[in-house]
């Protein structure tokens, strides 16, 4: 009786070692405030995201192909800080989907949803007015025009040279023409491949210019 004691009491033991301690329950908010927002964030499973995309995007739809712009502590991003961060007019953000491009953000209304990764759940969505000029809650914010740029290749034509990675959100390949730029060549200047994205408020998605 005493072994089985024991025994019971060793399970017993073993079972409480292994119980799994209590996960956080992700939490946030977007407080919209004069002309900004501010982001707090705390519990989260995975990175915290913030979408931000035309105020007409609808909450829990901003993410993906949609969003205009985005910030996020992901690795190898550095556009959000620690919580509690106010993201205002000229806050440095990421362009799209892929994160190639950073732009100052302009003002406008914007639909911004809350994402955790680890969990891809939605924790809080908001239209929020950034800046003095921004446009009634109803109306859709395009954001300013994109333009990218790659060294002229030797030999070939720009659009068969095109590297990997520039057709982020959608983006058709081609549509190049040449340029110069003075950021080539170690800053001597140098013939480029160069174009302009817009993005089109009608089809919801950027495009060449």
């Amino acid at each position: 009786m005493r072994r089985v004691a024991m025994v019971v009491a060793a399970m017993l033991l073993a079972a409480v070692g292994l119980a799994a301690p209590a996960r956080a329950v992700a939490s946030g908010s977007l407080t919209p405030g004069s002309g900004s927002v501010v982001v707090t964030y705390s519990g989260f499973v995975g990175d915290p995201y913030v979408n931000i995309c035309p105020s007409s995007t609808g909450s829990g739809a901003c993410q993906g192909l949609n969003r205009s712009y985005f910030l996020t502590t992901a690795s190898g991003f550095a556009s959000l800080g620690p919580s509690p961060y106010t993201v205002q007019e000229g806050t440095i953000v990421y362009v799209g989907t892929a994160g190639s491009t950073t732009v100052a953000l302009p003002a406008g209304t914007y639909r911004t949803d809350l994402f955790d990764s680890g969990t891809n759940s939605l924790v809080a969505s908001e239209v929020v007015t950034i800046g003095n000029g921004g446009s009634s809650p109803n109306a859709s914010s395009a954001p300013p025009p994109i333009i990218q740029e790659f060294g002229k290749p030797a030999s070939g034509t720009c659009d068969v040279a095109e590297p990997e990675g520039l057709n982020w959100a959608g983006v058709s390949s081609g549509g190049w023409g040449e340029s110069w730029a003075g950021w080539m060549n170690d800053g001597a200047g140098g013939a480029v491949c160069t174009r302009t994205l817009v993005y089109s408020s009608s089809l919801g998605h950027w495009v060449v210019g």
